[in-house]
């Protein structure tokens, strides 16, 4: 039995069975069959050594008459050792068919050819074009003789292209009974599928396995959350804001970037704003990329936003669509026949009823016209003097406009007594979806004695804890102008986000009024709220609130600084690193690292430090500064991975890993005492020690072997012992002369850069025993007799015996082995 693409190495010697160790079985062993059935027996040959194996199978049935004898199958087996072997799974790339036959044989070979069926296989996957992907597998070498390897490439190489396969170990030794990595890498350049083929040779058996590398790239699954974008219509000079997420189904990060000539439509003449523009999407996540547009021009635009991801073939396409428009309202005055007069939006507009006669009514007529596309709403409002009300009249007040209609609206002047008045104010035409303000003076213009002020957009971090982590507080001010006195209220009430502290006050000539506010969010969203302040009870006056709810987003600037590596450092030595730090949130931030670390040694800030230790402060939208990591140890430290949190309003989570370790000597042996026991004068015992190098350095050693004679000796004397690796010492005891104790005590083992390590020696010596068997010898003189004797060894040791002859007239082999469990070794004596 034998594994496909394996070298084997036959074996002639040929073995009896052993019923307890036999290699044959056979599956069920018992059991019964009812009548008119039949049973199924599997027959399985595991081999545990090398040979050629026979042997019978006897089924005993019970119920069978005395003459009648079971039945019988005869077994023979032979069992092979394999020249080499290659830790690989198995591939069903070949024996499942899933091979194009359209592609290439071998060294160019036309497609349709039959692969050798002792073709291994090996697969690689890629996700993505230009990725590095790495296979490693080892090769064992169980013979007992080293030999040598190499790895030719079959296929064709064009010097125009990179080859995708490339094998980083094409030559090396395999020792006997040890193995060899081997390492191949798959740089894909483009989605397909991608062959290589290769020959494994060893040239010292001339054996040679032909392989397959077959690499699969696909396109990594990453995309945008909607195939388009469409912000419809746009008032001119408004800002819209959409969110779209980009997508990462993969289990690796990869990098984003915008393309800067994909964010303007044709002629530039408009653009759109992108946040992030450039960024990465970690594993199984998404990022939120905010896209803003502002129309600054009327009628439809369209965009082709172009996002490039690293590694992917095709670039994510998104389509963005928008339409500007502008609120066309013309306001015209019809003062008499054939004179009309268009009202201004930048100036005060005046009319004059001349002189009227009581009772006599006087309608000056109004056309509010939309020319837009989009319909609007209108409002009059006026601040008359009471004894004049009953003479003015605007009918109708309010309304709304269609897009391409009309509408009129009438001021009636109807003078029931005497009057007379001068630059009275028809206060102002509210037009609005958009605002737009005409102000009409017909009399004396009044003067609101308060002046209100909007709020710009501020942002912080926004929080669901309760109460709220991060804020931001302002004051309001609310300022008199005129000598009036004012009663003040606000007609708003404070909400789970928005807190208005505000109580009804007197507003004095000149003086004004300070409103705290404090804007807590609770999501990563924008808010907007009006707060009503009403005036002596009888007008009212909005300010409107925006804010921005922004998640917190502090990250290391170069996603490379993820995790901070140290390597390996020796005791006492300093190594300093720099990590970048950035603030992508739309709010500053004010923060702090610590590292709280469970290991003792790193919890010394001498040993591990950062800098700035206090506060930092960030400013938003990619606010920078650098982060010092210091890392000093000061005694053996095994690899450690320590997270640096980032503390912020009450709120801690990891910002990079600190990785490393600390290099020291760390030599030991398996056993600091040997026992001997009794040894046979003349004759030796064998022991063995091992010494095990547990830490990161290697080192060199040497016995005092000195302290070793006369009666004991240790192979090899010095060396040097690699980290992670053994060295077996060979500790031989030869007792020179009979003793019942025998000790060698402290014996030193010198270690490069460390303590010497001490091992014991005891054992006893004492005399051959008599002889209990007699071989009786009979020759003429001058003549020989040899006789054979035959030699047992019941232990699991070889021996290797060194026979001694007191007589002058008998001799023989000077050394013979007897092998572990052999029953009849011949010796000849002459």
């Amino acid at each position: 039995v034998s594994q496909p693409g394996s070298a084997l190495e036959s074996a002639s010697s040929c073995h009896s069975l052993d019923a307890e160790v036999a290699p044959f079985s056979v599956e069920p062993c018992s059991g019964v069959i009812l009548p008119g059935k039949k049973e199924e027996f599997l027959v399985k040959f595991s081999p545990l050594e090398v040979g050629e194996f026979e042997g019978h199978l006897i089924c005993s049935i019970t119920n069978l008459k005395e003459e009648e004898q079971g039945p019988v199958l005869a077994l023979k087996g032979r069992s092979l050792l394999p020249f080499c072997h290659f830790e690989l799974e198995d591939s069903d790339y070949l024996s499942g068919n899933k091979r194009n036959p359209e592609l290439r044989g071998p060294r160019g070979a036309p497609p349709g050819i039959t692969l050798d069926p002792n073709t291994r296989v090996i697969e690689f996957s890629s996700i993505g074009v230009f990725t590095r992907n790495s296979r490693i597998f080892s090769i064992i070498n169980p013979t007992t003789s080293n030999y040598s390897f190499n790895w030719i490439c079959e296929s064709t190489v064009s010097l125009r292209e990179e080859p995708v396969f490339r094998c980083l170990t094409e030559r090396g030794i395999v020792k006997a009974g040890k193995k060899a990595e081997v390492m191949f890498e798959f740089i894909p350049q483009q989605l397909d599928v991608a062959e290589s083929f290769w020959t494994f040779l060893i040239p010292e058996q001339n054996i040679s396995i032909p392989f397959l590398l077959v690499g699969k790239t696909r396109e990594p699954a990453i995309n945008f959350n909607r195939p388009y974008l469409n912000y419809r219509s746009i008032l001119i000079g408004q800002e819209a804001q959409e969110t779209i997420y980009i997508i990462n189904n993969e289990d690796q990060p990869f990098s984003f970037m915008f393309r800067e000539n994909s964010r303007h439509s044709a002629g530039h003449v408009s653009s759109l704003t992108v946040h992030p523009i450039e960024g990465t999407v970690s594993p199984c996540s998404r990022v939120p990329v905010v896209i803003s547009f502002s129309a600054n021009c009327e009628g439809e635009v369209n965009f082709n936003l172009i996002c490039d991801v690293k590694k992917k073939t095709q670039p994510l396409a998104l389509n963005v669509k928008a339409e500007g428009y502008a609120m066309k309202a013309c306001v015209r005055c019809e003062l008499g026949e054939n004179q009309i007069m268009e009202l201004s939006s930048q100036t005060v507009n005046r009319i004059s009823f001349k002189e009227v006669e009581v009772n006599e009514c006087v309608v000056y007529r109004f056309m509010i016209s939309n020319n837009g596309k989009f319909s609007f709403g209108f409002v009059w409002e006026y601040s008359f003097p009471r004894d004049l009300q009953q003479h003015l009249k605007m009918s109708p007040e309010s309304g709304r406009v269609m897009a391409a209609q009309k509408t009129k609206s009438a001021l009636t002047f109807f003078p029931q007594k005497k009057c007379s008045f001068k630059d009275l104010s028809l206060k102002q035409l509210h037009v609005y979806f958009p605002p737009m303000y005409l102000l009409c003076t017909l009399v004396w213009r009044i003067m609101s004695s308060y002046i209100c002020k909007n709020l710009a957009i501020c942002t912080c971090l926004s929080s669901t804890s309760d109460p709220p982590r991060g804020c931001f507080r302002f004051f309001f001010f609310i300022r008199s102008k005129p000598t009036a006195i004012h009663s003040v209220d606000c007609l708003f009430t404070s909400t789970a986000y928005l807190d208005v502290v505000f109580h009804s006050e007197v507003l004095y000539p000149k003086g004004n009024i300070q409103v705290p506010i404090t804007f807590y969010p609770r999501e990563a969203i924008q808010y907007h709220e009006v707060i009503t302040f009403e005036f002596n009870r009888l007008s009212k006056q909005n300010v409107d609130i925006f804010g921005q709810g922004s998640e917190m987003k502090v990250e290391v600037a170069n996603p490379e600084n993820r995790t901070v590596s140290f390597g390996a450092l020796r005791i006492r030595q300093i190594v300093k690193k720099v990590v970048p730090v950035v603030n992508h949130s739309l709010a500053p931030l004010t923060f702090s690292l610590a590292i709280t670390s469970n290991v003792p040694a790193l919890q010394d800030p001498k040993v591990l430090n950062l800098l700035p230790s206090g506060e930092i402060t960030l400013q938003p939208n990619g606010g920078t500064c650098n982060v010092e990591v210091i890392f000093s140890p000061k005694c053996r430290m095994i690899q450690f991975a320590e997270e640096v949190m980032l503390d912020c309003a009450g709120m801690s989570r990891p910002l990079f890993l600190l990785t490393g370790c600390c290099q020291g000597i760390e030599i030991c042996l398996d056993q600091n005492h040997i026992s001997f026991g009794a040894v046979v004068l003349g004759s030796q015992a064998l022991r063995r020690v091992v010494m095990q190098n547990s830490g990161d350095v290697g080192v060199s050693f040497k016995w005092e072997i000195q302290k070793f004679k006369p009666n004991s000796s240790i192979e090899p004397v010095e060396g040097y012992v690699s980290p992670s690796m053994e060295v077996v010492f060979d500790v031989t005891f030869h007792p020179t002369e009979m003793n019942q104790d025998i000790r060698c005590e402290n014996l030193n083992c010198s270690i490069e850069g460390s303590q010497p390590l001490q091992l014991t020696l005891s054992g006893s010596c004492v005399g051959c025993p008599s002889s209990k068997d007699i071989i009786n010898f009979s020759c003429q003189v001058r003549n020989k007799h040899t006789q054979v004797i035959m030699l047992m060894n019941r232990s699991n040791q070889y021996w290797n015996l060194r026979p001694i002859y007191e007589g002058e007239h008998w001799n023989g082999p000077e050394s013979v082995i007897v092998e572990p469990h052999q029953q009849n070794k011949p010796y000849e004596i002459t």
